[in-house]
């Protein structure tokens, strides 16, 4: 047999042939990897994610599915980046945030053109300033920094965020970031590669648990606090190479992981404390699932086709389902859906996730344009979409929108009006120092404003007829007196520890005599007049000798904002949005009479029988959110009432002008 000798052509030709031959190694790597059971899981996640939005009580934790997600995107990547670096002896960057931006971007820019669609369509100005917000953020992958940054008690209601889900993306985007280098800089070669991925889970982990009780915001969207869940996924990676079990023994575990998802899906709920600790539960059955998932009888139950082929558009249908659901609610004015519109929403989010999925994401995925043009095409669109985001957010929500306003009161007055009720307590502070704000003061009636973010109206009220008194405030948001806050309260109550440290104080007898007299206003909900009661009962007991408590007034099932952009000032349309209950008021005031204190009923200060006002003769509402009075009507509370009050504190001559 003679010997081959090569030419010149097939030396020229040898990059050619060594760039088919690494094409040819990346396909059949990627075939040899794929996992229908992975997508399978995929699916079960996002289907616990879409029932839980549309409001299936039977998924009341299906909020985990997410958690899912993570430990899959923590095993995929990191198996591909140490088989590469273990193959190639390098990881190639650009061609890891190259498959990462295609796989990812085109679905996420369409959700964003889409959604910016229908909420310039949809929204009012105050909504659609928020959106250019979140808009924003989210193209510059820091979603769950802006979503945690605006998580609190005045905050929008989450249904009425369409991009709020984006959260999870923006921390999965970090992780894309930060992952691939410092399993290069490890060299997953060698033990360290592993044990390092196990100790920042588990310190991931510790600081989750550790911090989640004072700022479970931070802890539920900030990426170091999730990063553990990542790295159980990770983990995975290297125990899958250890020599395994019986079949047998891989049913069990595969079952076993199925059982603890389903476990965290119908058990928990929005009371659970979440992420920390609980996380474990999904995120290692999901973690079993995948290191179990070729198991010959169980593993079957993610591979069926069913299952495989909604992973496989997951991605699209957890892009499409929730401004779906958003903008649905926003139009028919919010409130809970019905099974046949969760049967229509369910299915209205499939086909939209179906057809991004072959239009949009197959498509860019296997395009056959090059690189650069597509990098900057991405660029090129995300700077259209930055400008239009930031000139909504910093333009008041487009307020030229004629078919999005009815021009009867303008976002920047809402502004005003919510600023005014804070008037009164910025003149004390900036007379008395901001440091001794809430100090008492020789020789001047020391009044103690208490409650939670209702407080500042009582404020208002009392200051209008006692300028000269001395008042300070136990105030804070969502905050009522309780002697054990954490039992009545969901783990996700904004800033949960400082109430409770806020509590103690008052429940301190010394302190509170050392008050002529005490002021109580406080939203009745979930905070019930019983809870009050309890506490008036201690004051009583301590004999605190003065304190008066505000009675309820209206609660607004949408926001006042709304509600005037869609009806003007037509009280009588707006009376299908009023949660009114009198009761409240009945059982507050036998509470507050029979603890021997004064009751000063705020309905009958703005009520004619069942007539309750909702704008003044100037047109100003009653409030500017839901339920906070508005500095006009706050003032108007104590008015006619001032010889009764008088008379009840003791005042006499001109002590209380």
């Amino acid at each position: 047999m003679g010997l081959v000798t090569p030419d010149l052509c097939t030396f020229e030709r040898l990059p050619e042939l060594q760039n088919r031959v690494q094409t040819i190694r990346d396909q059949a790597s990627v075939t040899t990897a794929y996992r229908p059971d992975i997508d399978g899981l995929r699916a079960v996640a996002v289907l616990s994610v879409v029932l839980y939005h549309a409001g299936l009580t039977i998924f009341s934790g299906g909020y985990v599915g997410v958690d899912v997600f993570f430990v899959i995107s923590g095993f995929l990547i990191t198996r591909l980046m140490v088989e590469e670096i273990e193959g190639n002896g390098r990881l190639d960057f650009g061609r890891f945030y190259l498959r990462r931006a295609r796989r990812l971007l085109p679905a996420f820019f369409f959700t964003l053109v889409s959604s910016s669609i229908m909420a310039v369509c949809l929204f009012s100005p105050q909504l659609l300033e928020a959106y250019g917000a979140s808009l924003i953020h989210a193209v510059l992958s820091a979603s769950n920094f802006y979503f945690y940054s605006e998580s609190g008690y005045f905050d929008t209601a989450s249904s009425l965020k369409p991009l709020l889900h984006t959260w999870s993306l923006g921390v999965e985007e970090q992780f894309y970031l930060l992952w691939p280098i410092m399993l290069y800089l490890l060299g997953p070669r060698q033990l360290r590669a592993p044990v390092f991925v196990i100790v920042v889970g588990l310190v991931s982990l510790l600081l989750a648990q550790t911090m989640i009780a004072d700022q479970a915001a931070a802890v539920f969207f900030v990426t170091p606090f999730r990063i553990y869940e990542f790295s159980i996924g990770a983990t995975l990676v290297w125990l899958v190479r250890i020599q395994r079990r019986s079949e047998f023994s891989l049913d069990l575990l595969f079952l076993g992981g199925l059982a603890l998802i389903a476990c965290a899906v119908i058990g928990y709920s929005d009371k659970t404390i979440f992420p920390g600790v609980n996380a474990l539960v999904p995120c290692l059955g999901a973690a079993l699932c995948i290191y179990a998932g070729d198991a010959q009888f169980a593993g079957k139950i993610l591979s069926n086709k069913l299952l495989v082929r909604i992973g496989v558009i997951s991605y699209s249908l957890y892009l499409a389902h929730w401004p779906v659901m958003v903008f649905y609610k926003y139009y028919i004015g919010g409130g809970e859906f019905t099974s046949i519109e969760v049967s229509l929403l369910v299915v209205a989010s499939f086909v939209t996730a179906i057809g991004m999925f072959y239009c949009i994401e197959q498509p860019f995925r296997r395009a056959k344009t090059s690189n650069a043009y597509f990098l900057l095409g991405c660029a090129l669109l995300s700077l259209p979409i930055s400008y239009i985001a930031a000139s909504m957010w910093a333009k008041d929500g487009w307020p030229w929108r004629s078919w999005a306003t009815s021009g009867d009161i303008s976002n920047e007055a809402f502004k005003k009006g919510k600023e005014r009720r804070f008037q009164v307590r910025e003149k004390i502070c900036q007379h008395k120092g901001w440091a001794a704000c809430d100090d008492l003061v020789k020789g001047s009636v020391n009044a103690l404003i208490l409650g939670d973010s209702h407080a500042p109206d009582a404020l208002n009220a009392f200051e209008r007829i006692y300028p000269t008194h001395n008042f300070s405030m136990s105030a804070l948001p969502a905050c009522p007196p309780h002697h054990d806050i954490e039992k009545i309260t969901l783990p996700s109550h904004p800033e949960r520890a400082k109430c409770k440290d806020l509590n103690i104080r008052r429940f301190d007898p010394e302190y509170l005599r050392s008050f002529d007299y005490i002021v109580i206003n406080i939203l009745f909900a979930w905070y019930t007049p019983d809870h009050l009661g309890d506490y008036l009962e201690f004051l009583r007991i301590n004999k605190i000798q003065k304190v008066i408590v505000l009675g309820d007034y209206l609660v607004l099932k949408r926001d006042m904002y709304e509600l005037l952009n869609e009806y003007g000032y037509n009280a009588g349309a707006m009376k299908e949005w009023i949660d009114s209950n009198p009761q409240i008021e009945s059982a507050l005031q036998g509470h507050v009479e029979g603890a021997g204190y004064f009751f000063l009923s705020k309905r009958n200060a703005f009520c004619q029988g069942e007539n309750c006002e909702l704008f003044d003769s100037n047109k100003v509402p009653f409030t500017y959110d839901q339920h906070h009075l508005a500095y006009e009507f706050a003032v108007r509370l104590a008015a006619g009432k001032e010889t009764a009050i008088d008379q009840y504190l003791g005042f006499v001559g001109d002590r209380d002008r």
